[in-house]
Order: structure tokens, then sequence, then C-alpha cells
């Protein structure tokens, strides 16, 4: 009885990410077995993309992209920013997607500096996710997928 279950389980997790790339993961409906979808096709081989580190002198999108995150964070004017590096990565279909991933400290409610925060910026239609574990958990699972 326990040979199958092991067995069992590890054909679903070696079969799991084939079948999770022929699905359409919008069109599911429960949240965990979406986000799940989405999971196990970010974990598959995809090719390299290219990318490079980010200056302002470089990129004005960076201007753009520290605006986009700082109006996220509860005091946007105490943020500092760590290393960007914009890319193009794969997003869940596999097509290339314009990104800048980075890092972010700044103040909470408290006043005291939360330490530094991954995050995403997709270049195309300027939205932002920062990865901090607030009210949106998805956040942290864009970033994740993207920012590897």
């Amino acid at each position: 009885m326990i040979s199958r279950i092991i067995v069992c389980g590890c054909l679903t997790v070696l079969c799991w990410p084939t079948f999770a790339q022929q699905l359409n993961c919008s069109a599911i409906v429960d949240d965990k077995q979406r986000l799940g979808c989405f999971d196990s096709m970010a974990k598959s081989p995809q090719k390299p993309m290219a990318q490079k580190k980010v200056t302002p002198k470089d990129d004005p999108v960076l201007a753009n992209a520290k605006i986009a995150i700082s109006k996220k964070l509860k005091d946007p004017n105490s943020a500092t920013f760590g290393m960007m590096i914009r890319a193009m990565r794969p997003n869940v279909r596999g097509e290339p997607t314009d990104t800048i991933c980075g890092y972010v400290n700044a103040k909470n409610s408290y006043g005291g500096y939360t330490g530094e925060k991954p995050f995403v910026y997709f270049v195309q239609d300027g939205s932002a996710n920062i990865a901090s574990g607030g009210q949106d958990p998805t956040d942290a699972m864009v970033v994740g997928n993207f920012c590897k």
C-alpha cells in the first residue's frame, strides 16, 4: 500500500510540469491550482535571455521603474534602491517580456527600514510587484517567477 502511494506521488511529480505546460493556467478557476500551474511552468527549463545591469545614464526606463515601485510603498520618499537588472525574461507562455528586477528598501509605518525586498517592473505596461509578504501574496510569486 505504501509503495503504491510513493509510486503515484513520484509519477505525479514527474508528470505535472509537462501537463501544466499544456494547460492555459489563466483558465483555471481554483486559485491554488492556478498558482501551482504557473509555478510548475516557471520551473520548466527555458533558454536564457539577454540581461544587463542598468544605470540611470544608460536607461531612462529606470526612473519610471523607481517611480512605479515607490508608489507601492508606505513611505515612497524613503525608498533606496539596490542592484537593478533589465532583461528580457520569458512569461508563463514563454514569450519574451522586458523587465527590471531589483531590490528596494524603505521605511514601514513605524518609521524603521524593512530591509531589501526584491521587485519586478514590467517595462511595457509600467506595472510593478514587490515581494514584501504584504497585502497581495501573488506579488511574491510574480517576482519569484521573473527574478531568479
